[in-house]
């Protein structure tokens, strides 16, 4: 009974670790495309307000 309660234990020690890894890289990942496109619509204004 204790090893099949350490064995659940553990697993779900890793499924939550591998979801908040999953959340974190998802999360850096979001961020990474925002930073891009946000220099891309910066880039975008700024030549729209150089043509005019």
């Amino acid at each position: 009974m204790l090893i099949v309660k350490k064995f659940y234990d553990k697993e779900f020690t890793e499924s939550f670790f591998f979801t908040l890894v999953v959340q974190v890289i998802l999360f850096l990942i979001a961020l990474l495309l925002g930073f891009i496109f946000g220099i891309n619509l910066a880039l975008v204004l700024i030549g729209l307000l150089v043509s005019l």
